[in-house]
């Protein structure tokens, strides 16, 4: 870390704000808003580097002086940047929680150039929020049972009865044919069976950029045994290896009942510490440490 015997404090003068009803500015969607905001957040710290390099005093005319201050580094300046607050928050006023961390990584983009090694930057505040009522999990079984569909989920922590449980998808694109001008159809690596009810978004690159969210136009399901492929339309190209999100289903159930997972005992045997014993399972599912048994 170097040493700085100077800061120089740079600020960055807008006010994010909202209009008088009150209505919050910004995108309906809050992958774009977060998107458009790094864009002029990252515009704005290049027009500072730029204004902050033209204030610079011109170097000693005398020789010895230049050498002087380059060999004691008397004039190592730290450059803080700092932005307003509220400047993160979009049309709903903040942004669901897991989409806060996004921002960091689009603004490097632009700190991370080495032209930025004695600046810190300070980009306002993002404001997040969490629904109380609301767990993202992962069904690691689901069959039928009675006319209703008994599923084992992973990681809820309460008891989820009368919950509502909306779907959620996550995975990889695996081929991608473009059909149309603007339009393509993307193999996913899922057996998942999508409609045009549903909304995709696409993560990709080393920082995780994500589009805009797209229309699913139709999509070619072919059961258990094919490759479920989507058509979206989209005026930037997308790549294979991309990863999509599938979020908004229609199909909305509710958590009528709870059961316990019992498994079944196939083999113990005692360890070497008198309070341990190895026990076999007869189950495919994962006990993860700290489940109790």
């Amino acid at each position: 870390m170097p040493t700085y015997r100077k800061v120089q404090c740079v600020a960055y003068v807008i006010q994010p704000g909202s209009t008088l009803d009150p209505v919050y500015l910004g995108k309906a969607s809050a992958d774009l808003d977060i998107q458009k905001r790094c864009e002029i957040m990252r515009a704005a710290v290049a027009v500072a580097h730029r204004r902050v390099e033209e204030l610079k005093p011109p170097p000693p005319a005398n020789l010895f002086a230049r050498l002087a201050r380059n060999i004691g580094n008397v004039d190592r300046v730290l450059k803080i940047f700092m932005a307003p607050e509220f400047f993160f928050r979009g049309e709903d006023g903040a942004y669901p929680i897991e989409m806060v961390e996004k921002i960091l990584p689009a603004m490097a983009k632009e700190t991370r150039k080495s032209k930025y090694k004695d600046w810190l930057f300070v980009f306002g505040t993002a404001i997040g929020y969490q629904n109380p009522q609301e767990t993202i999990t992962k069904a690691v079984e689901s069959t039928p049972k009675e006319g209703k569909t008994l599923a084992v989920v992973d990681g809820v922590s309460k008891d989820p009865k009368d919950w509502l449980a909306h779907e959620y998808a996550k995975t990889s694109v695996t081929k991608v044919k473009k059909t149309a001008v603007n339009r393509y159809q993307l193999t996913l690596d899922t057996r998942e069976r999508f409609t045009n009810m549903q909304r995709v978004t696409f993560v990709h690159g080393r920082d995780a950029d994500r589009t805009p969210s797209h229309n699913i136009l139709t999509c070619d399901w072919e059961g258990a045994d094919g490759p479920t492929r989507i058509t979206v339309q989209s005026t930037k190209p997308i790549e294979r290896k991309w990863t999509a999100e599938i979020r908004g289903f229609a199909n909305v159930c509710k958590v009528i009942s709870v059961e316990p997972y019992v498994f079944e005992v196939d083999s113990v045997r005692r360890l070497e510490h008198d309070q341990q014993v190895e026990v076999t399972l007869t189950t495919a599912y994962r006990v993860r440490p700290g489940y109790s048994v």
